[in-house]
């Protein structure tokens, strides 16, 4: 049964545009996954009134970016994004029209739009307009330009991220044509920023058919105009299995810089423009599956990670190694929840009371000191017990 309640919602929007004399319809990408059954966040709207007549219509509105005719309708704690028929010319930067004419007529809105699948319009009542043979590209399962594939990859090179992100997300297939353009045109994405190729792969990375995506692109030569991948060759990257595994974005570009055998982690990570946050993360986790590959992996290594970063490299290893991950998580899961002390804050003794104990100006030594300790507790030669700490700390200081 398909959900319609977010659609119902903003009908009324539809109904008032039409009662002021103008068209009005779904419109994009919420319209495709209403008939995929996947779960819609947001309508788009798309009508024949102009940014100022839809502001003349509503009360409550936002003008969000109405050189490109979009106006934000606010109804009933809702918002709502409305943008007038257009059509675009000439891209001036492989992003940008040079111009964008404001028309009356849906079928040329809908003609400018990237796939079949995304040029559906649905009525209020729901009923479908589909002029480029969406719906049945969609039970094709076919991803598929509208108009000449060309023109389309040369108006917005990110487009050919787009159709491989699709494939991960829809588990939908490139039609031929499709694919043979954007295999033509996948040097433009030199022209196209860091960050929004990044944004695609995100999104990417966490499809139902993520591995069928990274077949593609490697098909289609993609990883070689990458940014930070310019190195790759088409052979590097032998399989992808397991990527559908990966519970977060983190886990998914670790798993890639790893495969990809990354000659320098820090470069490819600064390339690609991460945030500090998501470089530590992946830096974790890329040195924690070479940790952990090794035979002296230890409970003070556990300890140090710490049981999400763990649980994290070990399904990374697992993937890698071909095993079960959920056993191979429930064994360190196990292993970690052993442990005596999990965490620094677990001790008994501070730094301020170790500064105090020995009489010694704050330093490294500290670190050490707390080092040597956590080992102890983990190996179970020591107590965590203050007076046991106590002793133990003024015997370490004396040698």
């Amino acid at each position: 049964m398909k959900d319609s309640s977010i659609f119902l919602k903003a009908i009324p929007i539809i109904e008032t545009i039409q009662q002021h004399g103008y068209e009005a319809y779904f419109v994009g990408g919420a319209v495709r996954d209403y008939f995929l059954h996947r779960p819609v966040h947001d309508v788009d709207i798309a009508t024949s009134a102009l940014p100022n007549e839809v502001m003349a219509i509503f009360s409550d509105t936002i003008p969000l970016a109405t050189e490109h005719g979009t106006v934000i309708v606010r109804y009933k704690k809702e918002q709502y994004e409305v943008t007038t028929f257009r059509k675009e010319e000439a891209y001036i930067d492989f992003r940008h029209p040079e111009k964008v004419q404001f028309i009356r007529r849906l079928e040329e809105d809908l003609k400018r739009r990237d796939f079949t699948m995304n040029a559906l319009a649905m009525t209020s009542q729901f009923e479908v307009i589909d002029l480029f043979l969406g719906k049945t590209d969609i039970k094709t399962k076919l991803i598929r330009t509208v108009g000449n594939p060309d023109d389309r990859f040369q108006e917005d090179p990110l487009r050919i991220m787009r159709a491989v992100r699709f494939i991960s997300q829809l588990c939908f297939q490139l039609e031929k044509k499709t694919k043979q353009a954007m295999r033509r045109q996948k040097e433009k994405l030199a022209y196209i920023s860091v960050e929004r190729i990044s944004q695609e792969m995100d999104r990417l990375w966490l499809g139902p058919c993520v591995s069928q995506a990274l077949t593609a692109m490697k098909e289609l030569q993609l990883f070689s105009v990458l940014p930070g991948a310019k190195w790759m060759t088409d052979t590097i990257i032998l399989r992808f299995d397991g990527f559908e595994q990966c519970e977060t974005v983190e886990q998914a570009w670790t798993l890639f810089a790893y495969i990809a055998q990354v000659s320098n982690l820090s470069t490819f990570l600064r390339t690609w423009k991460f945030s500090r946050e998501r470089m530590k993360k992946v830096t974790i986790l890329y040195e924690g599956i070479k940790a952990y590959q090794d035979a002296s992996f230890s409970d003070y290594d556990r300890f140090r990670l710490g049981k999400t970063f763990l649980l994290d490299v070990v399904r990374l290893y697992a993937i890698l190694s071909n095993k079960k991950v959920e056993t191979c998580i429930r064994r360190e899961a196990t292993l970690f929840d052993a442990l005596p002390i999990k965490h620094e804050k677990e001790l008994v003794i501070t730094a301020k009371e170790m500064i105090e104990i020995v009489q010694k100006k704050p330093g490294p030594w500290i670190r050490e000191c707390q080092k040597e300790i956590i080992q102890g507790i983990l190996d179970k030669k020591i107590e965590n017990d203050y007076h046991t700490l106590k002793e133990w700390i003024n015997r370490w200081h004396q040698h």
